[in-house]
């Protein structure tokens, strides 16, 4: 390809592109058989990374990253103009002890000693390998990920990532901002905005901050090329073979058990309830505040007494779940708040809120299906893979095959 020659950035002209992280090179195949390499200058983290080729499929509008231990990971590439990228496939969120039984099931299934975890898992691969179902990736898998180190790490961020397909669940904190803007939509009798998918192909909606793919032109090379990248940049995360250390939420834990300590030493189990969720909504305002603001509205934020505070979390997928553990938890004395619960609690209930299926933690699991019993919404959220799975089959879930699409 010459420099003067016009750019046509299309299907019709492209098959592949491809970098190749070791040699520094970047290669094009083009529909008519020709095949163009230029040199690049990448960058030691790069060039050193467990990632060692990028290639996009044009034809298949797929990202594919080669490992240095030859592991090809396949990953769904976000487009603007695709309105359905599901497909009808149900979603279904596992929490990270559930993912690495679901690794062990891969690499060394004799290490799984339940039978019945061992055969959801078995069954969970199938439907996530021929198109029956979506597992998406969230920062809190990823969070978890890197306190791991050597083949256990890169065992668990092969399964994740290739499973997942680079499908993921928008973070938390962005989506209890959409569901706040929305919520003081209805309190203000202003027009909702448009809220962007939870479980998405969307290039880094799994991270709080940085670009989204709103940030470009939706038919711009910049998109493209973000996404392109997008699928070996979350692949280098989970395989990245160093440990970090995570943090003490010491404040936070501190908040937890002096409001706990507040909340049981009132008498009445009714004063109790609205205590605990005034907390909830006193402490954590921000993502509140921030929606308010993304209305662009002319009146001010409203205040919201005790009964309107009720309905108006109640109508939030996610937060009516999460404001929901922390009153659960709030109202019994005898709760030990740990430093893994904010992320449980955060994670499991946007995924409660949104995803079809859920197999979470024994504790939070618990919790967010005694919410659903209580407010007479189906079960979706499960403590077992076999509990779970069991469900999402009664459902109809069913491989691409099986649909006759194979």
């Amino acid at each position: 390809m010459t420099d003067d020659a016009p750019y046509v950035f299309s299907a019709d002209v492209f098959k592949l592109w491809m970098v190749d992280r070791r040699s520094q090179q970047f290669r094009v195949v083009l529909q008519n058989g020709e095949t163009h390499t230029e040199p690049m200058n990448l960058d030691e983290a790069l060039r050193t990374s467990e990632v060692a080729m990028m290639i996009f499929d044009w034809e298949r509008w797929r990202n594919i990253s080669i490992t240095t231990r030859e592991h090809a990971i396949v990953a769904e590439a976000y487009s603007p103009f695709q309105e359905d990228p599901l497909h009808g496939r149900a979603t279904v969120y596992l929490d990270q002890n559930h993912w690495s039984t679901v690794a062990l099931a891969r690499v060394a299934p004799e290490r799984v000693k339940n039978r019945d975890e061992l055969a959801a898992a078995c069954e969970l691969i199938r439907l996530a390998t021929d198109g029956g179902i979506v597992l998406p990736l969230s920062s809190g898998h990823m969070l978890e990920t890197a306190g791991l180190y050597g083949d256990k790490r890169y065992d668990l961020g092969v399964a994740m990532a290739s499973l997942t397909g680079g499908w993921q669940l928008r973070h938390p904190m962005s989506v209890w901002r959409h569901e706040a803007a929305e919520m003081f939509a209805d309190v203000l009798g202003e027009d909702r905005p448009g809220s962007p998918p939870v479980i998405t192909l969307e290039p880094n909606a799994l991270m709080s901050e940085g670009k989204r793919a709103a940030d470009f032109e939706p038919d711009s090379q910049e998109l493209f090329e973000y996404v392109m990248s997008s699928a070996a940049t979350i692949a280098d995360m989970l395989l990245h073979p160093e440990t970090s250390e995570r943090g003490n939420p010491t404040v936070w834990l501190d908040r937890q058990v002096a409001v706990t300590a507040e909340v049981t030493a009132l008498s009445g189990t009714a004063s109790k309830r609205r205590l605990a969720l005034r907390r909830f909504w006193e402490a954590d305002f921000q993502p509140f505040f921030n929606g308010h603001h993304d209305l662009k509205t002319d009146q001010p934020l409203p205040h919201l007494n005790d009964r309107q505070l009720v309905s108006s979390l109640a109508s939030m997928p996610m937060v009516g779940y999460l404001s929901g553990l922390f009153t659960q938890r709030y109202l019994n004395g005898t709760t030990v708040w740990k430093p893994n619960d904010l992320v449980d609690m955060l994670f499991l209930s946007c995924a409660a809120g949104y995803a079809d299926f859920v197999a979470a933690e024994a504790h939070t699991g618990t919790q967010l299906a005694q919410l659903q019993r209580t407010r007479g919404k189906p079960q979706t959220v499960f403590t077992t893979l076999h509990g779970m799975v069991e469900a999402l089959l009664e459902s109809g879930a069913q491989t691409a095959t099986e649909r006759g699409e194979g």
